[in-house]
């Protein structure tokens, strides 16, 4: 049976057919980073995430890789973190990332300083790592 963190991965994995396979060293372990093509309730494609189970603080979290919608400003990076964190908490799982602007040859849409405000909207807590713990829905 999956972990709570790889059914979390995976739950998004096998929705969205859009995906590449990629796997990265980390650490001293090999982690398989899962990329898709991330779609709205109209099967519209909209951004791209990338997601991995990593173990942290010896506990499984699923860290987040990339997030980039394909309009930037268009609202779509937010409509799929909050899709993610839905389901991080509907499986109690955290979610760490490290945020960095994507380096694409064009100013970013926002500094470090704004992408870390932009995901602690969200729940994410940290220094230069961020996780988001699960929150109940009681």
């Amino acid at each position: 049976m999956a972990s709570p963190a790889h059914a979390l991965v995976l739950s998004f994995y096998s929705r969205f057919s859009g995906r590449i396979a990629l796997s990265v060293g980390y650490g001293p372990g090999l982690v398989e980073i899962f990329p898709f093509v991330f779609e709205d309730l109209c099967g519209t494609p909209i951004g791209i995430i990338a997601l991995a189970v990593m173990v942290q603080d010896d506990r499984e979290v699923v860290h987040l890789y990339h997030l980039g919608a394909f309009i930037p400003g268009s609202g779509n990076g937010t409509k799929m973190l909050e899709e993610l964190c839905r389901e991080a908490n509907r499986l109690c799982v955290a979610i760490s990332l490290s945020p960095t602007p994507c380096p694409d040859g064009t100013p970013p849409l926002l500094d470090v300083k704004a992408l870390d405000a932009w995901y602690r909207r969200f729940g994410f807590q940290g220094d230069a790592h961020l996780v988001r713990e699960p929150v109940s829905s009681r």
